[in-house]
């Protein structure tokens, strides 16, 4: 067995010096975790800012396409109305070329025979096919 020189100022300072070490480094050891922690809480508080930014400018632009869309399609509406009641004007007007009925209209010679061998066979399909030219 070795033995141990109690009375020895070394023995003592080597104690003292591993007393004091073990004492720093569990004290540098909890201020370390601590700056690790503060350091990472920093990252995190701005990793949810730019997160809550990014939502933001998300919203914003979502809102601003939203208006977009919705004033366009007001603006495809007005002006299918527009056309609409423009194409039912233009309906209710009479064309002034075109008869009001079958008997006002001129048919010239040659057509008002061939309507007429037509009508007068009865052909449909392709009789009436090689009838007509």
């Amino acid at each position: 067995m070795i033995p141990i020189p109690w009375t020895s100022p070394r023995f003592w300072l080597a104690i003292g010096l591993a007393a004091a070490l073990a004492v720093s480094h569990g004290w540098a050891y909890h201020r370390g975790g601590a700056s690790v922690q503060a350091k990472w809480d920093r990252a995190e508080l701005e990793r949810e800012r730019e997160l809550s930014e990014a939502r933001s400018e998300q919203q914003r632009l979502a809102a601003r396409a939203a208006a977009r869309f919705e004033a366009s399609r007001e603006a495809i509406r007005q002006q299918l109305a527009t056309t609409q009641e423009a194409l039912q004007d233009a309906l209710d007007q009479p064309v002034p070329v075109c008869p009001r009925t079958v008997g006002d209209a001129v048919v010239p010679g040659a057509l008002g025979v061939r309507l007429n061998a037509i009508d007068e066979a009865g052909a449909t399909g392709a009789a009436a096919g090689e009838l007509a030219r």
